[in-house]
């Protein structure tokens, strides 16, 4: 039996505060502008990268355009990018 890995996998740093830790629901925030969170795709490099919310509470995604994250907790921006 062989576990399917998420399409998206998703890391916030939220302000940087937690930078490098996973964030686990119990602790994550809701994003505002100015977090970053870190966007991944196994086995695809072009989208990997950290996006910043911008002050509309925006993430600018290649293809996606604007995705709106303002208020979201890491988790429901990952099952919104999926």
């Amino acid at each position: 039996m062989s576990l399917k890995m998420p399409e998206w996998a998703i890391l916030a740093t939220v302000s940087g505060l937690l930078s490098g830790l996973l964030v686990l629901p119990a602790t994550a925030l809701p994003l505002s502008p100015g977090d970053r969170i870190e966007v991944s795709i196994p086995n695809e490099t072009y989208f990997a990268r950290v996006y910043e919310v911008n002050q509309d509470g925006n993430l600018e995604v290649p293809y996606l355009g604007l995705v709106s994250v303002l208020g979201l907790e890491p988790q429901a921006v990952q099952k919104k990018l999926i």
